[in-house]
């Protein structure tokens, strides 16, 4: 079944947030894994509050020695699994892309997020020639203005689609 990681070498761009919704919303309908690989478990403490969707499970007890198992067990139990990875570029992140069927990056409109994201873009790449098989893959803006395109993000956009 599908496994959708979010990914970013930089904290505070919208992982945690888009995870969670796209999540929330495919539980909807489907039985919906969210592992939760960040160290301060964000998901986690969130599903435990009032209102997280009852075909929701978190898995947060994941490092790099076992995400790939929980990865594959989650894909076995449920027709949807999200991956909300750590911030930085670790090897639990790497493992995340390696077997993700699409890796999501978010970014904010800014060129210090863009170059971030550029990293992270590029992380995807090298784990395409390791797993030696295309990643899908998509950049997500965050907390950008759907009327007003600055110039800025116009430039991030540019930078980001080469």
């Amino acid at each position: 079944m599908p496994t959708i990681a979010f990914i970013s070498p930089k904290g505070g761009v919208g992982k945690t947030t888009a995870a969670t919704i796209l999540a929330t919303q495919l539980a909807r309908r489907a039985p919906v894994i969210v592992i939760d690989a960040d160290p301060n478990r964000p998901v986690e403490s969130w599903a435990k509050l009032a209102g997280a969707p009852a075909q929701l499970t978190v898995v947060s007890d994941v490092d790099q020695d076992s995400i790939l198992d929980q990865i594959d067990t989650a894909a076995q139990a449920a027709p949807f699994v999200i991956v909300d990875c750590e911030g930085t570029a670790s090897l639990t992140v790497a493992y995340a892309i390696s077997a993700a069927d699409l890796v999501i990056v978010p970014t904010q409109g800014s060129q210090l997020d863009a170059k971030e994201a550029a990293r992270a873009l590029s992380l995807v790449k090298k784990q395409e020639r390791t797993s030696r098989r295309q990643i899908p893959h998509a950049v997500l803006l965050t907390r950008t203005a759907v009327a007003v395109r600055s110039r800025s993000l116009v430039h991030v956009q540019g930078e980001l689609q080469r």
